[in-house]
Formats: C-alpha cells, sequence, structure tokens
C-alpha cells in the first residue's frame, strides 16, 4: 500500500476552510450543507486521483462502472461526513439522530478490566462514535490513535472546537504505543482504525472486493501485547442528519507467537477485510479511502 493518503495536500487553504467552519457553525448546518454541492462538483471535476479511486472501489461494490450521479454521491456522502465533524466535535449532538446496535460488546470486553480496542475503519465516521460514546453513562473514556500530518489544516479547525472528554494520541510520534498502551492498562476505551498503513508499517495481503489488498499488522500486534478485547465499530452515514453506529465483537484476546506474527496476522486481517466488505456493501456510499488501494490490477 503507498504512502499517497499520507503524502496528498490539502486542496483548500486553511483561511478558506476557517471561514466555512465560521460560517457553518453560526448560520447552522443547513446553511453551511448549501454549499457542499459545489464542493462536490469540484472535487469531481478537479480531483482526479480521488475521482479515479472512488470509480474502481464503486466497480468492485456496485458490480458495475458507476456513472457520474454514484460518483457525486460517494463524494457527497464523504463531504457530508466532514462537515457533520465540525457540530459533533462541537458537542451539538441534538442536531443528529443516532441509532446503536451492538452496545452490550463494548461493555462485555470492558468487563474484563484490560480496556478495549475499538476497530473501526475509514468507513463513515470516527467522529460519531465519540458522539455516540459520550451520551452513555458507566463508561470509561475514550483514547484515539489518529494520524494527524496529512491533514493539519482540517485538524487545526476541530480542534479549536473539540469538546473535552477524548484523548487524541497521534500515531508516527516516539511514544505513540506507549501512550495507547497505558490507556488500555487502565481499562479505557482505544478507538483505531485498521484500513490504512503507511509504507514503514508492517502489512499482510488478504482479500477485500475480489482481489488482494494490504492491510496493517499494528492492531493485532498492539492486540496481542496489551491482551485488550478488541470489538469492531462502524458509523455509517444514512442521508439527512442520521446515523448509526455498530459494534461487533471480534475477539476476547489475541495471541501472536514470536517468529510467526504475519502468519497469526493474516487470519484475522481476512476476518475484519470480511466485516469490513460486508459493511460496504450494506451501506456502499460510506467507504472514503479515495487513493489506489489496490495497488496491482486484476
Amino acid at each position: 500500500m503507498s504512502d499517497e493518503w499520507a503524502n496528498r495536500p490539502e486542496r483548500s487553504t486553511l483561511w478558506v476552510m476557517r471561514l466555512y467552519a465560521w460560517i457553518s457553525l453560526r448560520a447552522g448546518r443547513a446553511a453551511g450543507r448549501f454549499f457542499l454541492p459545489a464542493i462536490c462538483l469540484y472535487f469531481l471535476m478537479f480531483a482526479r486521483q480521488a475521482r479515479k479511486a472512488s470509480c474502481d472501489y464503486l466497480t468492485r461494490i456496485l458490480g458495475q462502472r458507476p456513472g457520474w450521479r454514484a460518483l457525486f454521491r460517494h463524494f457527497f456522502h464523504f463531504a457530508s461526513v466532514v462537515h457533520d465533524r465540525l457540530f459533533l466535535t462541537a458537542g451539538q449532538l441534538a442536531r443528529f439522530s443516532f441509532s446503536m446496535e451492538g452496545e452490550s460488546h463494548v461493555r462485555n470486553a470492558l468487563s474484563k478490566g484490560r480496556g478495549v480496542i475499538l476497530l473501526g475503519a475509514h468507513f463513515g465516521s470516527f467522529e460519531v462514535l465519540r458522539a455516540g460514546l459520550a451520551t452513555r453513562e458507566g463508561l470509561p473514556p475514550l483514547n484515539v490513535l489518529m494520524f494527524l500530518d496529512n491533514a493539519a489544516n482540517s485538524n487545526s479547525i476541530l480542534s479549536n472546537t473539540q469538546q473535552p472528554g477524548t484523548n487524541i494520541i497521534p500515531l508516527g510520534r516516539p511514544d505513540s504505543l506507549m501512550r495507547a498502551m497505558e490507556c488500555l492498562q487502565r481499562g479505557e476505551m482505544l478507538g483505531i482504525l485498521g484500513d490504512r498503513t503507511l509504507g514503514k508499517d508492517k502489512i499482510v495481503c488478504v482479500p477485500f472486493l475480489g482481489s488482494s489488498a494490504a492491510f496493517p499488522q499494528a492492531p493485532w500486534l498492539l492486540a496481542s501485547l496489551s491482551q485488550a478485547p478488541v470489538v469492531l465499530f462502524f458509523g455509517p452515514y444514512l442521508g439527512g442528519n442520521r446515523y448509526a453506529i455498530r459494534f461487533e465483537a471480534f475477539a476476547d484476546s489475541i495471541d501472536l507467537p514470536r517468529g510467526q506474527r504475519s502468519e497469526y496476522c493474516a487470519p484475522l486481517a481476512a476476518r475484519y477485510a470480511e466485516r469490513l466488505e460486508a459493511q460496504c456493501r450494506h451501506s456502499p456510499y460510506n467507504w472514503f479511502n479515495f487513493y489506489a488501494f489496490w495497488q496491482t490490477p486484476d
């Protein structure tokens, strides 16, 4: 898997993004969404690599080459989720309608006293997970492992509206793993995404949407080191102001024998990819990896 997603610069300037955020937060969500069709049209016309990646994914998930309407719908779902991050990080949860499935899986995992790894993907909204869990009583803090360097402008704006209660652990720092382990040792929740990797990361290739694709070994290595249970989560956007939050039990614990970690990671990654593919087929316009995910042609 290439580093294209990490090295691709943001297309908009900081002052434009700040202005759009200012208008949205003060004039309201509906006013901000007024601009989304134009933004999507701009990206469809000028973001050639993202459009090509969307076309590749939609061809696989829909079983036919998508037209402009399907491509626009994919970009619009992404734009809607990004726009809604403003309001979710600001704690304006009343603007949205959430449904939550499988919360018992999270509580059962936490009852073991080893924390819990909430493993997601670039599917739907990560912020909706944080927002949904914030409304539940009796849950420990949520910590989020997140790569921040590829979207510095966006993250700068969101950090100004971020509500307390969520701890961001930047990926790629010398103390990232140590901080993640400490959270789990305290019995807290750790959210990570498992469908992207950097060139320096260890990977495993497994079937996904008809071809072999590279997934990181890092989630399974972390789970093995911490012995924390793993619960999958997905937060698809359902249109309008509606989101779903879905949890699935994955593993009570993971053991990776030294010297055989790659071999033991493969079936875990394959199960993860299978569940992600099922979610993509259920909500096909919610997977947001707009880069060349499959490096080799069929």
